[in-house]
């Protein structure tokens, strides 16, 4: 079975979540075996790895959320997909997401309910 990793950080601004995302995926690489794929906007700076096969999906320009929600889980329609930046494909199957921030369940009246909702 193929792993699929989702690639959208590779195409945002560096912050904390982006960072551990990419230090997750060049820490994997030197530990996986099988078929790892890793799923990037178009454009984005492809990673340098030895086991993990980066691969863009999709046309130039599109938006990053589009990208994400239509695009990335019918890539990875047959397999896993590991979320590993906090956001997800919504309708996705079989996919782990990592959860950076739980604040937004401690203390929801800090956020928007669009955001609490997302």
């Amino acid at each position: 079975m193929t792993i699929y990793l989702n690639g959208k950080f590779t195409a945002q601004r560096t912050t904390g979540v982006q960072r551990v995302a990419a230090q997750l995926v060049h820490a994997l690489d030197s530990q996986v075996e099988g078929h790892w794929v890793l799923l990037c906007p178009p454009g984005a700076p492809l990673p340098r790895l030895r086991r993990i096969r980066p691969r863009y999906l999709g046309p130039v320009g599109i938006p990053l959320m589009l990208w994400e929600q239509c695009l990335l889980p019918w890539a990875a329609r047959d397999g896993v997909l590991l979320n590993l930046a906090g956001a997800a494909p919504a309708l996705g199957h079989r996919q782990v997401c990592m959860l950076h921030d739980a604040a937004v369940f401690d203390y929801p009246q800090a956020y928007t309910r669009r955001f609490a909702v997302w």
